[in-house]
């Protein structure tokens, strides 16, 4: 549902798509994934701007083995272009948008979703959720 709205931004072209999980010890933490975004509104008074919008989620054991419950927390943007520009700097810095309760008061639930590990390898990670999307992520080491 995130990737479905940051592909809906217009005026915008998408770049590489990542993901961080942070765990404790227990195996809950966050899942924090960024897609890199250029936006061209106003080319005539300013050059394409880029930035990363950023999603956090509450990663928790699932109810079944390989399985966890993300729970989308918060979206905003960061490491943006736009917080060059004088009068957009603090709204863009500042922004936190309440992903959780956005999509909770559409449809109760709609924040959460379960996602079973199906296979994983120092650099591969295929995860599927509830309706049997199949999601491939390769690891990049930095």
């Amino acid at each position: 549902a995130v990737f479905a709205i940051t592909d809906g931004i217009p005026f915008a072209k998408k770049g590489q798509a990542t993901q961080r999980i942070e765990l404790d010890s227990s195996g809950d933490g966050f899942l924090i994934s960024m897609v890199e975004v250029e936006l061209s509104v106003f080319d005539v008074l300013l050059p394409p701007q880029t930035g990363f919008i950023t999603t956090t989620s509450k990663i928790e054991a699932g109810t079944a083995l390989g399985s966890s419950l993300l729970t989308v927390q918060t979206t905003q943007i960061k490491d943006s272009s736009w917080e060059k520009i004088p009068i957009l700097a603090t709204s863009v810095k500042n922004s936190v948008f309440p992903s959780n309760e956005a999509f909770e008061r559409v449809a109760q639930g709609s924040s959460e979703v379960e996602m079973r590990t199906t296979y994983l390898s120092d650099e591969l990670r295929i995860v599927r959720n509830e309706a049997g999307s199949a999601f491939v992520f390769q690891r990049v080491l930095y």
